[in-house]
């Protein structure tokens, strides 16, 4: 797979000079950074929206992965940005091992504004290449071999791993959804199949199966409602009336 360089894609940002007026701080960037971000598999980007500007650094090819960490420039009312304009948007993620699945889960635990630091611009760009290095890259959502997509995924993972036994993963692709169907498979109390499904989306509607037949949604995001229903499931002290046949 063809895949492009920082000067190829410096050499096409260059090339719309005159409708970005953005491009000396983009060269600024490569030109102090560019083996690191090399180094990481990623590009800077202009992004413009009505509100501000900013420089991303995304993948060099479309299986990579990309920085957590972008600059942001407020908005200039139409002069050209410059870094006393600039701080730094920094996505905080982490990565946790699902058992022995095979499976790994990464979530965004929380998003950082950080001051760009530095007496001068050599300063500023030490800095700025140690904030890159430290939060390295993060994978895309879809396409990860054996790398969960929803990022609620590993919590509830947790509270199931507390209650159910031979616990299993199933990430399946279907013919119309890009994003992925991911689910908990195990038995209840009951000796039952139990099949707990989610889509990717942060809030999504999670759907629980016993034995095939659909008997409650909860949201991915109410640990609460979740904790409720694997009690209801695994405990064996516990004798609800829901999910009888």
């Amino acid at each position: 797979m063809y895949q492009h360089t920082i000067e190829d894609r410096l050499a096409e940002i260059q090339e719309k000079a005159n409708e970005n007026n953005l491009v000396q701080r983009l060269r600024e960037v490569n030109d102090h950074l560019g083996p690191l971000l090399e180094q990481l598999g990623v590009m800077a980007e202009v992004w413009e929206t009505e509100f501000a500007a900013r420089i991303r650094f995304l993948p060099l090819d479309n299986n990579g992965w990309y920085s957590p960490v972008e600059i942001i420039f407020n908005d200039t009312n139409g002069r050209e940005p410059t870094w006393q304009d600039a701080y730094l948007k920094v996505g905080v993620w982490g990565c946790r091992k699902l058992g022995e699945t095979g499976f790994v889960s990464w979530k965004r635990f929380n998003v950082e504004r950080q001051e760009l630091r530095g007496e001068n611009d050599a300063k500023m760009f030490e800095w700025l290449r140690f904030v890159l290095d430290y939060h390295r890259t993060v994978p895309p959502y879809v396409g990860v071999l054996n790398c969960i997509v929803n990022e609620n995924f590993g919590d509830l993972y947790d509270d199931v791993a507390r209650w159910a036994e031979d616990l299993q993963i199933l990430q399946t692709y279907g013919p119309y959804h890009k994003e992925p169907l991911e689910v908990f498979k195990f038995k209840d109390r009951r000796g039952r199949d139990v099949e707990i499904s989610m889509r990717y989306l942060s809030g999504e509607r999670a759907s629980v199966h016993v034995d095939g037949r659909l008997v409650e949604e909860f949201r991915d995001t109410d640990r609460f409602k979740f904790y409720e229903i694997l009690r209801k499931l695994c405990d064996k002290n516990f004798s609800p009336s829901l999910y009888k046949r």
